[in-house]
Formats: structure tokens, C-alpha cells, sequence
């Protein structure tokens, strides 16, 4: 089962909190990491669903994708490239480079 913590809703997130003077950035990559991880262990794929092992998968990916900011849906297409960086079999991959690395090494 996977771990509470991957059902973010960014949706939720404001750019701008209570008593913030510096409007929130979002990294684009960071859903689309999210999502990817999910699919992974909702796929049966990981060595261990524990929560530890789930978040210790979705660092090592985040880790190894490249970040991209945003500090809106409006301002989203203006700066570089619109397609998704990287692509999405490109993503599975990193994901499952990371799943095959936590699965050897596991902090438990």
C-alpha cells in the first residue's frame, strides 16, 4: 500500500502562505515524480513497501531528475522548453533505478 505522504494534493498549495513575503516556487518535476513512484509500488514492483523504502525511492528519484520551477500555471510556458523534462519512459527508468537501488540497500 502506498504511504499517505504520496497523495499530495498540489492542487492545495498556495503560492503565497500566511505570513510569507516570498511567493512559493513549484517544481514541475516533483509531481510528475510523485505520480511515477506511485505508479511503481501500486504496481507491485518495489522489494518492500514500507514507508520508508517508498520515500527513500522517491528521493533517490527526485534526486536524479531534473528540477523545474514554476511560480505559476500562468507564467508556466514561458521560460524554455513546454515538453516535459525528461521524457516519461525516461522517468519510469530513473524511478526504477531507484527502486532497484533501495531494494539492495534498504535503511532497515
Amino acid at each position: 500500500m502506498a504511504s499517505p505522504l504520496l497523495g499530495l494534493k498540489y492542487s492545495d498549495i498556495n503560492l503565497l502562505s500566511d505570513g510569507e513575503e516570498v511567493p512559493r516556487v513549484i517544481n514541475l518535476n516533483e509531481k510528475r515524480c510523485v505520480e511515477a513512484v506511485r505508479e511503481f509500488i501500486d504496481a507491485g514492483r518495489a522489494v518492500c513497501e514500507c514507508e520508508e523504502c517508498i520515500l527513500d525511492i522517491l528521493a533517490v528519484t527526485l534526486n536524479n531528475t531534473p528540477s523545474r520551477y514554476i511560480v505559476n500555471d500562468i507564467h508556466m510556458n514561458c521560460f524554455g522548453d513546454p515538453d516535459h523534462h525528461p521524457k516519461d519512459e525516461e522517468l519510469e527508468k530513473i524511478v526504477e533505478a531507484a527502486g532497484e537501488l533501495v531494494g539492495r540497500k534498504p535503511h532497515h
